[in-house]
């Protein structure tokens, strides 16, 4: 009893004389009375084994720290006791311990104790805050959302902390960015020590045209452009007016020149407005009062001319035709001479207007052409000539058989039985009937 005893406070002493960290092992039913066994106990009571730390590596974010924490042997050893050295202090320092990141790179540090040392691998990298915006410009009353990375990797807007340097210009909430009205801000975005800013530029809205002013010949059309807040728009979305529709319409942003002259369009959209300068100029200076003419042969027509909206003479123009077979033309009068086309041709200060001509034959109809007639009855014959309705006066009748019928200004008289033809001239042209009396 008295030698358990003697053990026990030898291994008490022991401790306090400054063997801290040491794990005693005692296994008190292991002694015997003997002393040296006592003494081959105690030596024994320290296990051997090197120091260790809980980390062989670590990667820490600069500006943050790491407490290592040692064991020896199987006992927990306090930071305070060990020595502690770092190979690259601009990298990283440690006290007791306590890993401070101080700027990129590699480091080693070490603890030494009891002649015994541990390495922990030490790696401090400097994360990086981004943003998806360095400067953006909005119109007033838009919105946008700030994306934000933290280290390449995507960060919720939500946790980093959001600031504007001026809130009449803009706001933020959360990445989500509000434009308040015209000017300019720097929104900021801080997390993890890193803070990034995104400068703003508010603008009004604006509706815009392709083109200020433009310039078309009369008849001939142009297509007007807009764009809102930058983006295209459909025309028809806006409302559009001229101040003169005797130069130029507009309808969902063509334009159509109508006369020599200028005119003011006008586009309307959200309370914006843009306005488009017109003139309208008239090259074909020389025209004539139709573009067409379609006749019958022997047919005369006159063609008028204009220049610079003044009535200009025929006589004063020189006028050729295409096919003088078809049509002839003297101080702007054409003559059908044939049926067939042509082209006739004025000009006049260095101008000119052409005129195409139609001539068709004349044709002389009848409303029967073969027709039968009792014996003693008779029967009026009716003419058209170039579409129109013929006096059957006006017309030169013949009989082939006045035995069988005769005819006076288209009425036929049946006279006996048989077959006659009858025939109507006028204008160079003529018709026939064949009538058979019964």
């Amino acid at each position: 009893m008295k030698k358990r005893f003697v053990f026990l406070f030898s291994v008490i002493t022991l401790f306090f004389l400054g063997y801290e960290g040491f794990a005693v092992k005692a296994n008190a039913e292991q002694l015997s009375g003997n002393e040296g066994i006592v003494t081959s106990q105690i030596n024994n009571l320290v296990d051997n084994s090197l120091i260790e730390a809980n980390y062989s590596k670590l990667m820490i974010n600069k500006g943050s720290s790491k407490t290592v924490g040692l064991t020896y042997g199987n006992a927990i050893l306090i930071g305070s006791a060990a020595k502690w050295s770092s190979s690259t202090p601009s990298v990283a320092t440690v006290t007791n311990g306590n890993i401070s990141a101080i700027g990129e790179g590699n480091a080693t540090i070490t603890a030494v104790y009891d002649n015994h040392e541990v390495s922990i691998e030490v790696t401090v990298y400097d994360p990086s805050l981004k943003a998806n915006f360095s400067k953006l410009t909005l119109s007033n009353g838009k919105s946008t959302t700030i994306g934000l990375t933290y280290d390449s990797e995507t960060l919720p807007p939500s946790k980093a902390k959001w600031d504007t340097s001026n809130s009449s210009v803009v706001t933020i909430s959360d990445g989500e960015l509000k434009a308040r009205g015209k000017g300019v801000a720097t929104v900021s975005a801080k997390y993890g020590g890193k803070e990034v800013k995104i400068n703003v530029t508010v603008t009004d809205s604006e509706l815009k045209a392709n083109i200020s002013k433009t310039s078309i010949n009369v008849g001939e059309t142009k297509e007007i452009l807009l764009t809102y807040d930058d983006k295209a728009m459909l025309a028809s979305k806006a409302t559009w007016s001229t101040t003169k529709t005797s130069v130029a319409t507009v309808t969902d942003g063509v334009i159509k020149a109508k006369g020599k002259g200028t005119a003011t369009i006008s586009a309307k959209y959200a309370g914006k407005e843009v306005r488009i300068d017109v003139t309208v100029i008239d090259v074909n200076l020389l025209k004539a009062n139709t573009k067409n003419v379609s006749v019958y042969v022997g047919d005369t027509q006159k063609i008028s001319l204009t220049y610079d909206e003044k009535t200009l003479s025929g006589s004063k123009a020189k006028w050729s035709t295409s096919k003088s077979s078809v049509v002839t033309v003297t101080d702007g009068v054409i003559k059908a001479k044939s049926r067939g086309t042509a082209i006739i041709t004025a000009k006049y200060a260095d101008k000119e207007v052409q005129i195409n001509v139609n001539v068709s034959k004349i044709i002389l109809k009848a409303n029967v052409t073969n027709t039968s007639i009792s014996k003693g009855k008779s029967k009026t014959i009716t003419l058209n000539y170039n579409d129109k309705n013929l006096s059957g006066s006006k017309a030169k009748w013949s009989t082939s058989k006045s035995s069988v019928a005769t005819v006076t200004d288209g009425v036929i008289r049946a006279k006996s039985k048989g077959t006659a033809i009858i025939t109507a001239k006028y204008g160079g042209e003529e018709v026939e009937i064949k009538v058979t009396v019964n």
